[in-house]
């Protein structure tokens, strides 16, 4: 399906909610996630950078390679981030072109604002992003949009985590089927017969 819709001169979003390259670091052995010191919340794997970072205060540290609590070497990343997701898409589809588009994308000033015109100038096939893509931007000629793991902020500890997901997931599938053309949404979930689908 993918690759009809970029042989018809359509293009690719694809969504996923999730900063960095795995969601955190587990000790296989004795079970410790690796969390902020300041906010207590696991901290987030970036590939790029080798570092584990709290999305919440920006605390940084160096990547482990051992278990703090028991010193085993069984660090296990889980989870899909966004990092991870363009890696895959990447490897699948290499003869397309894919970019990324998040708050972590460096490169200046205009960066991102260059990334969003190439898409828009049919110079990018598949664009993957998380909340920045899915408000406020005119995407003309999206044809497919992809949803990752699109059921993640249900089980947000906040009694209107329903609302916002549903929210975000109408946001995110109206950045397809603009103007006359009719475009397709596929949403990744493990919940399907929940309410809000």
């Amino acid at each position: 399906m993918l690759r009809n819709k970029i042989k018809n001169g359509e293009q690719i979003l694809i969504f996923i909610n999730r900063r960095g390259y795995y969601n955190f670091l587990m000790c296989r052995d004795c079970g410790t996630v690796i969390k902020c010191n300041n906010c207590e919340i696991p901290l987030a794997y970036h590939e790029k950078e080798k570092k584990l970072i709290c999305h919440y205060c920006d605390y940084k540290i160096n990547t482990i390679t051992c278990c703090p609590t028991c010193g085993s070497n069984r660090i296990r990343g889980i989870g899909l981030g966004i990092e991870q997701a363009v890696e895959i898409i990447r490897k699948k589809y290499p003869e397309l072109i894919v970019e990324r588009l998040d708050s972590d994308v460096k490169g200046g000033k205009n960066h991102k604002k260059n990334i969003i015109q190439e898409y828009n100038d049919k110079k990018i096939h598949i664009l993957v992003g998380t909340q920045i893509i899915a408000k406020g931007i005119d995407f003309p000629n999206v044809g497919l949009v992809g949803i990752l793991l699109g059921d993640m902020s249900l089980n947000f500890p906040d009694f209107r985590a329903r609302e916002w997901t549903f929210q975000l997931m109408m946001q995110v599938i109206g950045r397809t089927s603009r103007r006359d053309k009719k475009g397709e949404v596929i949403l990744q979930t493990y919940r399907p017969s929940d309410i809000i689908y």
